[in-house]
């Protein structure tokens, strides 16, 4: 999955989990969300981080699923409704 692919994917996912239409997200944020869900324009750093602001999302996170996703060829839907909080990851012992 190409980047700019898991940022739209990624983008819907949260909108729509959100309950919330494009129309209403650009009333609220006048971010053009339908541009960047089509993945026809690559969004820029403060139009993300206003996005994340507005769905009370970390901006390092969105960036972390979205590398995730890409790195792994993995849906960033599964990723993002992950308990990231959650998650126990093993202990690495030094060699």
């Amino acid at each position: 999955m190409e980047l700019n692919e898991a940022f739209s994917r990624a983008i819907k996912h949260i909108r729509i989990r959100h309950g919330h239409t494009q129309e209403y997200l650009y009333h609220k944020t006048r971010i053009q969300v339908c541009n960047y869900e089509c993945a026809q324009r690559k969004p820029r750093e403060l139009t993300i981080r206003r996005f994340c602001q507005f769905y009370d999302l970390r901006y390092a996170r969105l960036l972390k699923i979205v590398q995730v996703a890409t790195d792994n060829n993995l849906p960033v839907e599964g990723i993002i409704d992950l308990d990231w909080d959650k998650l126990k990851y093993p202990k690495i012992r030094a060699s």
